[in-house]
């Protein structure tokens, strides 16, 4: 499966009077932020997948929101194999994801590609990239494509079945987009303000960028622009990670003003059903652990 499997009841008004127009994304200056905590094994499937292409992006920027043990500069670079022009940045305590992707963000300007930890990327996924740009034209202010499970185990499959880490889509566009995968540019990044630091940790936090950035120009999907995801096979980081987006749902819930309660999720695989229960149940847990407080204001 390469689409997700769900949409959300938010439609951004598109600002006309502050359109984005962009050029092509040339695959040796577009650089590349990828946030980390603690995730060490992950970080190097992403930077060595990153050395392979070419060719390679002129900056790869490693954001260490507050690891237990801080990323060492020489540790990151014997993990890229010195094939990549590196910058490591610390933050000084944990912040979050949008916190740290925004600290990676800052100064940046032209196509900025988002990825996470344990993303394994083609050699010629920039290029593919601006092939799905250059069909629609210099309205587009971002592509995404799918995350899949790199292994063959339940949580992977499961993961890959139900697309948990692409965006939500209507009428086979992104509403948003999910930061696994995903370029942006510059200019439409500085319109929306950034990502929304009051998301305290990664869960919902790029699908409000990613609505925010369709007020700017076209969010568009490419398909065929896949990369493949570590998932652990552990059931304790499986309900982390769902109680942790049900608690972002409701962030962005109250935001937006929309009902996001989660629904029941049925697997197309009977075997896998029993995750999708789990699923169901976390995020729920997640969405009502949030006490209900004064709407934020957008960014």
């Amino acid at each position: 499966m390469t689409l997700a499997l769900y949409s959300i009841p938010i439609k951004p008004r598109r600002s006309f009077h502050c359109c984005v127009r962009t050029s092509a994304i040339r695959p040796s200056r577009v650089a590349v932020v990828v946030p980390f905590k603690d995730d060490r094994a992950g970080l190097r499937i992403t930077l060595a997948s990153l050395a392979r292409m070419k060719p390679r992006p002129r900056l790869v920027r490693i954001v260490d929101d507050g690891s237990r043990r801080p990323l060492e500069f020489r540790e990151a670079g014997r993990a890229a194999g010195r094939n990549l022009a590196l910058e490591v940045l610390r933050m000084p305590a944990n912040r979050g994801a949008a916190c740290a992707r925004n600290r990676g963000l800052d100064g940046l300007t032209g196509w900025i590609y988002l990825t996470d930890c344990a993303c394994d990327h083609p050699p010629d996924h920039f290029e593919r990239l601006e092939r799905a740009r250059r069909a629609v034209g210099p309205g587009v202010v971002a592509v995404a494509g799918p995350v899949r499970g790199l292994a063959g185990h339940r949580i992977s499959r499961y993961m890959t079945e139900q697309g948990n880490l692409n965006p939500p889509m209507l009428n086979g566009n992104p509403q948003g987009v999910v930061t696994a995968n995903v370029i942006v540019h510059g200019r439409a990044v500085r319109e929306t303000g950034g990502f929304d630091e009051r998301f305290p940790s990664a869960g919902g936090e790029d699908i409000d960028f990613g609505l925010r950035l369709t007020q700017f120009g076209q969010v568009i999907w490419a398909g065929d622009c896949a990369v493949s995801h570590a998932f652990a096979n552990d059931l304790k980081d499986f309900d982390r990670r769902f109680f942790r987006y049900g608690r972002g749902l409701a962030i962005l819930a109250e935001k937006w003003g929309a009902d996001l309660t989660p629904y029941r999720f049925r697997s197309l695989s009977p075997d896998l059903q029993d995750l999708a229960e789990r699923q169901y149940e976390r995020m729920l847990e997640g969405y009502t652990s949030r006490p209900a407080s004064r709407r934020p204001r957008r960014p």
